[in-house]
């Protein structure tokens, strides 16, 4: 146990601590009569009474919800009241018994009850005992921030027990080392080394190594809070103290380093995201800003925003950010923190003033920028780090400079892994220079220059598990490397995840074979489809790093190894000799034989030698006069992403082979490029933005693969402005309301204008009027004509340049109708030139243009001819489109209903029928999934027909099989579906998914999230229109309760919400009569009920776990049993429906048979087809009668290995939370199992 002074208090900090509390208590505090132990529903449980049975005065126990929720006034007001209750007087005690969230409130409720008591804090959590525990802040939050309403009221003594840390989740024990990587990174370089070296041993809660990081970093905070109690410190008694009190001042501030823009991202993705986990964003964002590579602010610069402040270098921030991901810390800002709602909810900030937003900055790991500690930044600063996508400015001037590049990925890797396998160390190796320095051969090996990446991280981790030690000098200059002499430990990890590092995977393919152990060597999706099976089968030629693979490892062959290369040409030759040049650094001799490599062609470009620089050659020959030929870049489909196929570089270049590009200069078209996670693919457009406009690189943090500063080189070395482009600055929900464009094939609908274009044809021909076309388009994307509808030939995008246009616009509506009605509206029309080829051919050719270049499509019926309906319709789509659809009424309105309809083809439906199933109701819900067929073009029929026949709004519900409808499981076909328009989108999807909505192009529809469980996540910062929360009701007070918590989150957040708060099950019907706002009701002419019918075999314990998945799904469910009684039996149990026999059950969607497969039990013919879902939980025989008959029948069948499978992974997940490979488990299951026990 340590003791750690802090003011007038004691910080304790150990193990098994929590027992002598109450002693420890009683002899501190003498006086005080009675204490109040403060704690909340998780902790309570847990250590409560461990502490209240030792307390030998008065002692009261208050547990408060779980939660940043209760750290509010109504709370505060509650605990208070609690109190006075009992009693309680100045000489009472409040003891914080909890993590941040308790200690917070209870420390408030201490600085003013009876105005103010003693108060102690026991931190349940690791979050809590290295922060917010120590240095006396105490306070609440409020709908305009955290922590805005509070007190400085310090602790009489803070006890941590680090046993308590155990019955943490791990997500909870991370989100606490954010702090204390906070810690080291601003004061405390030895900190910081110790975390970098002691990943596992933390996780692992190893004692001696927690308490020495713990104990250091609350030692840090109290060395701080000691110097500067309340962010300032008092004008010093005597003059010879006036310097170091100006050096002082304000020190307390380099606490918030990471917290402003921490805050910022918290106030949106609470509670998806925990406090400790925007921070470590928080930091990563702040060191970048830091960065720069002159000491002197580039802020004079004014073309363009500023980027980095020069302050600290890009080995810092590397060290930072490989810490941070070292323990799981996200470094990324997530995509539904959008940079203009992170900035709004940063000017909330005590450090702010003058409306100037002041962050602490790093100088190094262990400093940070003083005198003053926080540093003004400007807001164009920060949106450049938070922004994902950059627009790249061509500047005025010339460019000129000379930038610092970082050390070579490929010198980086090959010297890390011959350093990691050596024994006696060669040379120090410069990479920025590749200087080598001859010295002794001695026990560690220093490299500088080393590249700071994501790929040079991923090979040094794997060479940690080989047994290399890895640390730091010189403020991460300076890489020091103990090798193994090819010895590894006996524990190497199986598992190597190896990300999108494709020289690192390739290297240590090799390196894995002298392990002496299986190893599973994987990466993300796109390493997986990168090619290695040469190098796996034979480990010879196909490209320079599989050679360079093997003699990377050859000298640990058992004889010596002679490497036949089969090509006379081998690809990337020269990256081949740097293997065998730095191994004669390294001491290992490599002698070659054989003929020299060719030269380079004459007539045109080979860069079979360097292919990995094709992108900046390709970028330069667009610009370039004439045609430009690139050959020998076969390898390239096979990099970070296929590079000469990326849709992106399309948009500049011609389609060809693999082996060779040919770009021709033609038009400058203006481009958002999507990097694929592609370095290459992202620098390279940025050099072409530097002279062509309008370039817009999408993920901009890509090159933080092999270039982390290049963005901050590029602007202070070159000085090429970056700016955030504008879209990304609008408010949600923001539509250009410029131009509408339409498109579609001729005789659709549209009309003509200007002059005849059968005469302009007549008299210039079609490439003229091709080209004329995007001279418009070009015209009107740079200065939109307000206000106005432009209609386009159907040829329009027979041209890339207009397709290529036509993409940027968010308001581009195809006019769908089928080729039969589009041949009979031609026929009858000799006003148009002639197309001198079949229409049915132009048709399918320009379907699938047409549905590329548009953002929304409005489908017209076969056959429809009513234009004055049709022109109606179209008008509610324009005003979807153009963000002026009035959901006002039915926000606003007292008691609103819609009827979710449930029909599987709108087209035979009568209108009359839809008429009178729409009767006073205000919006209809579209279930998607419940039609018969789920192709885009029947859904688009389905569309149509609803316009038709009802002008109510329309809530377009798309409901997959996993969240309980029958619509696939593909979120690309679920978004796909949204450029129908519909007046309002019933979301529920994961964020992951919501992002996507964010992002595309979905004009003023209407978002109603639907999440099943927390209302916060719903409302999502007041930035959808409506939020709708479904729970299952266990019992009547649930629907009570319900309607309860949505008028207290209405009354606490800062913006209207009207709120659909609904219960599912008999005991929920409550709900639907305190609901007021868009409450769902049938009707009986409908065909069906909304849910999905599940039956249920059997009345077993399986029996009943199937009866509550379903159940949890919300489908109908149906249970079915030999004994009648039994069926009831269970039924009741969860609300469903016993039923006496299969005949009185006309459909089912699922079914679940838990009775042994003896019993030869198969269902009726006519309640299986195709697409309903079978499954067995029987595991012999693999394939029993139901499940045979089933398949037989073309149903959906799961057999009892598959639900075992995944019952093995979710228990994983639960109990251990890890989560496990799939593959793996089902290997394992499907090993017991014969070959004809598979139905697929």
């Amino acid at each position: 146990m340590q003791e750690i002074p802090c003011k007038d208090y004691v910080i304790q900090v150990g193990h098994g601590l929590l027992a002598s509390v109450p002693a420890q208590l009683l002899e501190l505090l003498p006086k005080v009569t009675s204490f109040i132990v403060i704690s909340d529903s998780n902790v309570a449980p847990l250590y409560a009474q461990t502490l209240l049975q030792r307390f030998q005065r008065r002692v009261e126990l208050y547990v408060v919800p779980a939660g940043e929720a209760s750290k509010n006034r109504r709370m505060k007001d509650a605990i208070e009241d609690f109190m006075l209750e009992k009693r309680m007087h100045r000489d009472c005690c409040v003891v914080a018994l909890g993590g941040g969230v308790v200690g917070d409130l209870a420390g408030f409720v201490a600085s003013t009850y009876m105005r103010g008591v003693p108060f102690v804090q026991i931190p349940t959590s690791l979050l809590a005992c290295v922060d917010s525990s120590i240095g006396g802040k105490t306070g609440i939050d409020v709908a305009a921030g955290k922590n805005l309403i509070g007190a400085f009221h310090q602790p009489k003594r803070v006890f941590a027990d680090l046993d308590v840390l155990s019955t943490l989740p791990k997500r909870e024990l991370i989100n606490g080392m954010a702090e204390i990587i906070k810690a080291g990174a601003i004061y405390s370089e030895s900190l910081f080394s110790k975390l970098e070296s002691n990943v596992d041993a933390i996780l692992a809660l190893k004692k001696d190594v927690v308490l020495d990081m713990v104990a250091t970093s609350v030692s840090i905070k109290a060395t701080i809070v000691e110097q500067d109690e309340k962010e300032h410190v008092r004008r010093p008694s005597t003059p010879h103290k006036l310097l170091h009190s100006l050096r002082l001042q304000g020190l307390r501030a380099i606490l918030n380093f990471g917290h402003s823009v921490g805050h910022g991202i918290e106030a949106i993705m609470q509670p998806e995201l925990l406090h400790g986990e925007c921070v470590a964003i928080g930091m990563v964002k702040e060191a970048e800003i830091a960065r720069g590579t002159s000491l002197q602010c580039p802020c004079k610069y004014t073309h363009g925003a500023p980027l980095g402040l020069g302050l600290c270098s890009s080995a810092t921030v590397g060290r930072l950010v490989r810490c941070i991901k070292a323990f799981g810390l996200p470094v990324r800002v997530p995509a539904r923190a959008l940079t203009a709602t992170v900035l709004e909810k940063m000017e909330v900030d005590k450090k702010n003033s003058g409306g100037i937003k002041k962050l602490i900055l790093l100088t190094s790991i262990g400093t940070v920028h003083s005198n003053p500690f926080t540093v003004a930044v400007e807001d164009a600063r920060i949106a450049h780090v938070l922004e994902p996508q950059v627009l790249v400015v061509p500047p005025s001037d010339p460019i000129s400079g000379t930038v610092q590049v970082p050390g070579s990925k490929s010198i980086s890797n090959r010297v890390l892994l011959m350093a990691a396998l050596g024994s006696g160390y060669p040379p120090l190796y410069d990479l920025s220079s590749h200087a080598i320095s001859r010295r002794p051969v001695c026990s560690t090996c220093r490299i500088s220059g080393l590249l700071h990446s994501d790929d040079t991280q991923v090979m040094m981790d794997v060479l940690q598990y080989l047994g290399a030690h890895v640390s730091w000098e010189n403020d991460g200059d300076v890489l020091v490397v103990v090798g193994t002499a090819g010895k590894f430990p006996p524990s190497l990890p199986g598992h190597w995840y190896l990300s999108n590092a494709g020289t690192a995977t390739r290297f240590l393919t090799t390196v894995a074979t002298l392990a002496g152990t299986p190893v599973h060597i994987t990466g993300n999706s796109r390493m997986q489809e990168r090619p290695i099976s040469d190098l796996v089968d034979a480990l010879v030629a196909n490209g320079s790093q599989y050679v360079s693979s093997v003699l990377l490892s050859a000298p640990y062959a058992n004889a010596p190894l002679d490497l036949r290369l089969a090509e006379d040409h081998p690809t990337s030759f020269p990256y081949i000799q740097m293997t065998t040049q730095l191994m004669s650094v390294f001491g290992i001799q490599v002698q070659t034989l054989g003929p020299p490599h060719g030269s380079l062609n004459a007539i045109e470009i080979d860069m079979e030698t360097m292919t990995d620089a094709f992108m900046t050659l390709a970028v330069l020959a667009a610009v370039a006069t004439g045609v430009t030929k690139i050959t020998g870049i076969a390898n390239q489909r096979v990099k970070e992403s296929r590079r000469p196929r990326s849709p992106d570089v399309s948009q500049y270049e011609n389609a060809c082979p693999w082996h060779h590009l040919t770009i021709v200069h033609d038009v400058e078209i203006p481009a958002k490029i999507a990097c694929h996670n592609d370095h290459r693919i992202a620098m390279s457009f940025a050099v072409l933005g530097s002279y062509w406009p309008n370039i817009v690189i999408a993920d901009k943090e890509c090159t933080d693969k092999t270039f982390p500063s290049f963005w901050d080189e590029c602007h202070a070395a070159l000085k090429i402005p970056f700016e955030v482009p504008s879209a990304s600055l609008a408010t949600t929900g923001a539509v250009d309301k410029s131009t509408v464009y339409l498109i579609g094939m001729r005789g659709v609908g549209k009309t003509s204008l200007g002059m005849s274009v059968k005469e302009y044809v007549a008299a210039n021909g079609w490439a003229a009027f091709r080209a004329q076309e995007v001279v418009c388009l070009q015209s009107w994307v740079q200065t939109p004509p307000i206000n106005t509808i432009v209609s386009c030939g159907g040829g329009v995008v027979e041209s890339p340049e207009a397709v290529a246009l036509l993409s940027q616009s968010s308001n581009v509506i195809y006019l769908q109708r089928t080729l039969t009605d589009i041949e009979a509206t031609l026929a009858q029309d000799e006003s148009r030139p002639a197309y001198g080829e079949d229409i049915a051919t132009v048709f399918h050719r320009r379907v699938p243009l047409f549905t590329a270049s548009s953002s929304f499509v409005f489908p017209v019926l076969p056959g429809d001819v009513n234009y004055t309906r049709i022109n109606r319709d179209f008008v509610r789509l324009l005003m979807v489109v153009l963000g002026r659809y009035n959901l006002a009424p039915l926000k606003t309105q007292p008691d609103t209903y819609f009827v979710s309809l449930t029909f599987p083809n709108y087209t035979t439906v009568p209108p009359d029928l839809v008429a009178t199933v729409a009767d006073k109701a205000h919006a209809l819900e579209l279930r998607v999934d419940l039609l018969e067929s789920f192709d885009k073009d029947f859904i688009a029929n389905q569309v149509a027909a609803l316009r038709a026949a009802s002008t109510l709004p329309i809530i377009y519900t798309v409901r997959t099989i996993g969240q309980g409808g029958a619509f696939p499981d593909d979120p690309t076909r679920v978004f796909d579906l949204l450029h129908f328009g519909m007046s309002i989108v019933e979301s529920r999807w994961k964020a992951l998914f919501n992002s996507f909505v964010d992002h595309s192009k979905v004009g003023g529809m209407a978002m109603m999230p639907l999440f099943v469980e927390l209302f916060e996540l719903c409302a999502w910062q007041g930035n959808v229109d409506m939020a709708k929360v479904v729970i299952q009701a266990y019992d009547v007070s649930d629907a009570y309760m319900i309607h309860q918590v949505v008028e207290s989150c209405r009354s606490r957040w800062g913006f209207p919400m009207p709120c659909i708060a609904l219960c599912t099950t008999e005991a929920g019907k409550l709900s639907r009569v305190l609901n007021r706002t868009l409450t769902p009701v049938t009707h009986p002419a409908l065909p069906v009920a909304a849910a999905p019918v599940a039956l249920v075999v059997g009345a077993g314990g399986t029996a009943m776990a199937a009866c509550y998945a379903m159940q949890q799904l919300g489908l109908q469910v149906l249970v079915y049993n030999r004994t009648l009684e039994k069926a009831k039996e269970v039924a009741a149990r969860f609300g469903a429906t016993a039923v006496a026999s299969l005949a009185d059950i006309a459909a089912v969607d699922v079914v679940v048979g838990t009775i042994p497969a003896t019993s030869g039990f198969t269902l009726p013919d006519r309640l299986v087809r195709q697409g309903v879902i079978v499954m067995d939980a029987a595991y012999k025989p693999a394939i029993t009668p139901l499940l045979a008959h089933a398949h037989a029948h073309a149903a959906v069948c799961i057999q009892g290995y598959e639900m075992l499978v995944e019952q093995g992974l979710e228990q994983s997940k639960l109990w251990t939370g890890e989560t496990v490979q799939k593959s793996i488990l089902a290997d394992q299951v499907k090993a017991t199992l014969a070959a004809t026990d598979f139905l697929h």
